[in-house]
């Protein structure tokens, strides 16, 4: 978490799997009640809690999930590396370090 993979994640790959994975579920509310864009706020927020072992590190949401909170049946599904891969992590990783800037 604090370094990352051996792999210099590729930015531009990243992008794609924020578009199509991370926001396809978090962008107006369409099924989590964690909103994500794009704005400079939003990265710098998942970059500050990367490192982190909580719900908001995408080291330890996309591996561990997260359960439903009560009255409410959104949840984090659990992402395997068949579903996205560490490469894919760290691209992502590598697109959220590049917007925060």
């Amino acid at each position: 978490r604090q370094q990352g993979e051996n792999y210099q994640g590729d930015p531009e790959n990243g992008k794609l799997v924020y578009d199509l994975s991370c926001k396809h579920c978090h962008e107006n509310e369409r099924y989590s009640f964690f909103q994500l864009d794009d704005a400079k706020t939003t990265f710098k927020f998942l970059k500050k809690h990367i490192p982190s072992y909580s719900r908001y590190s995408i080291y330890q949401v996309t591996r561990w999930g997260t359960s439903p909170v009560p009255g409410k049946g959104a949840y984090m599904p659990v992402y395997t590396e068949e579903k996205l891969s560490r490469r894919q992590l760290q691209d992502l990783r590598a697109y959220i370090e590049q917007e925060a800037e």
